[in-house]
């Protein structure tokens, strides 16, 4: 054998290198047996990380801004945090959410909640987890999806809770691997929360740079659109005028009320304990939603103010909503709606630019509110 390799050398390197190939492959085969429970643990810690900071935001991020607001740090004097507000500077040193989670003593578990899994095989292939999160009452809090995607310039890894309106309640990164402007792309993905995910209409306008990562991460949330779309088991309806005027409300018509052809009646809300807490509007018309052909249809629009006319909710029930009712276009409509809550009606402004998306129904959005604004607000 020996001699026979000497004199055919060709064989003999090509088997070496065989037999070295083949150890090579063997040790790696082993090495990865051996550490792939590990990769997969930390693969789950950091998912379990991200979901935990979204539940915790969720749970606790009011009360943190409304303390943040006021939080004067031990080394800046009066004159320094008057001149901040002045100027409208954010106040150095404030401690983050988690420094103030620890301040507070708030104790957060993540084992308080319940996961379930709702992945199939019909999800898209970027969807990498889907579950159903419930509370320690066993009260659905919404649905995590796990998401990856990948570009020439990297990959993303987002997490998103949407709750079971289909509201994205909350988002975050759990990895950013891109080459440009990653702040860009993290406020980005913070326009979208507190919209529908139907919709994907952002809140305010996207940063320019970085395209391929704004697009790739838009293209992550439209499959964690089509993901929610199916998700198992009925999807919770949220009573719009419970969000509005609060659980065990009331609403009685008010027939002295004298509104006009556009605001055609008004509802007096109570609240469980029979206190008038604001106003249930019903304000409806006619407006173009083709543009080509010119055709009209109507809308009609459910507004709830509170004593000094500040928006509660405006509700645009799909059957009484005629014009375009593609979930996207209704959505964009809805979104934009959702976008008032807060204002007050003598602030509201109809000439403000629209967004993208649904415009003409916004404009006769726009113009029914300005008829109740005339209403309300006279002169």
């Amino acid at each position: 054998m020996k001699k026979f390799l000497e004199k055919n050398p060709m064989i003999h390197f090509t088997s070496v290198l065989t037999i070295i190939a083949i150890a090579c492959g063997l040790i790696i085969g082993l090495i990865n047996l051996a550490t792939a429970d590990t990769i997969e643990a930390n693969q789950e810690a950091k998912a379990k990380e991200a979901y935990s900071t979204l539940l915790f935001e969720v749970s606790y991020g009011d009360a943190y801004n409304a303390w943040a607001e006021d939080y004067v740090a031990p080394e800046l004097n009066g004159f320094q945090v008057f001149w901040n507000k002045l100027t409208q500077e954010p106040t150095e040193g404030v401690p983050s959410i988690e420094e103030w989670q620890d301040l507070e003593g708030i104790a957060f578990d993540i084992n308080d909640y319940s996961f379930t899994n709702q992945l199939s095989s019909d999800d898209p292939d970027t969807i990498l987890a889907k579950e159903e999160v419930t509370d320690a009452d066993g009260k659905l809090v919404g649905y995590i999806f796990q998401a990856v995607g990948t570009n020439g310039y990297g990959d993303m890894t987002m997490v998103v809770l949407v709750g079971a309106d289909g509201t994205i309640l909350n988002a975050t990164f759990q990895t950013l691997n891109q080459t440009l402007n990653l702040d860009r792309t993290r406020a980005n993905l913070q326009l979208f929360v507190g919209t529908k995910i139907a919709s994907l209409t952002p809140s305010g306008d996207l940063q320019s740079g970085a395209t391929y990562s704004r697009t790739t991460m838009i293209d992550l949330l439209s499959d964690i659109a089509t993901s929610f779309a199916s998700v198992e088991g009925p999807v919770v309806e949220v009573d719009p005028y419970v969000a509005m005027f609060g659980e065990g409300f009331t609403l009685a018509n008010d027939d002295t009320f004298v509104g006009n052809d556009y605001v055609v009646a008004r509802q007096i809300a109570s609240d469980a304990d029979g206190v008038e807490v604001g106003y249930l509007y019903q304000v409806t018309g006619q407006g173009i939603y083709n543009s080509g052909d010119q055709t009209q249809a109507s809308i009609t629009l459910y507004v709830g103010l509170d004593s000094q006319n500040n928006i509660l909710g405006i509700d645009a029930p799909k059957d009484e909503y005629h014009h375009t009712p593609a979930d996207a276009l209704y959505g964009n409509v809805v979104s934009y709606l959702d976008s008032l809550a807060g204002t007050n009606l003598s602030a509201f402004d109809s000439s403000a630019d629209l967004t993208s998306g649904a415009t003409n129904s916004k404009t006769l959005v726009n113009s029914l509110l300005d008829q109740l604004k005339g209403v309300v607000i006279p002169g």
